[in-house]
């Protein structure tokens, strides 16, 4: 079964386009030969690579895990800081609805 649209101007239509398309598609590949070969050496050496030094694939983990950790803390660390001092509601004006804006007074013990 080969698909068709039913009309065969616009079948013809499209097989001439797909047909030029794919005449397109190999002569770049034809002309971009060494640059594609290029990249396929760098693929190999990158596959050799991982090969002698598997913990390069967990790496990014590792890294992922301890910026989170970190940011963890960071943002308890900064939580107890803002908790430390009184809140009190600041009147700014008739524009902003009171409780909306707080300041934060902090003393010395």
């Amino acid at each position: 079964f080969v698909p068709t649209t039913g009309i065969k101007e616009a079948d013809i239509t499209i097989s001439i386009i797909l047909l030029v398309l794919g005449i397109v598609i190999g002569i770049a590949a034809c002309c971009l030969k060494e640059s594609i070969e290029l990249v396929l050496g760098s693929l190999e050496a990158t596959v050799e690579c991982l090969k002698d030094m598997p913990f390069l694939l967990i790496k990014p983990l590792i890294s992922v895990i301890i910026r989170v950790s970190y940011m963890s803390v960071a943002f308890v660390g900064f939580a107890w800081v803002a908790s430390v001092g009184d809140v009190a509601t600041w009147d700014v004006s008739s524009l902003v609805p009171k409780g909306l804006a707080r300041t934060f007074t902090y003393e010395d013990d």
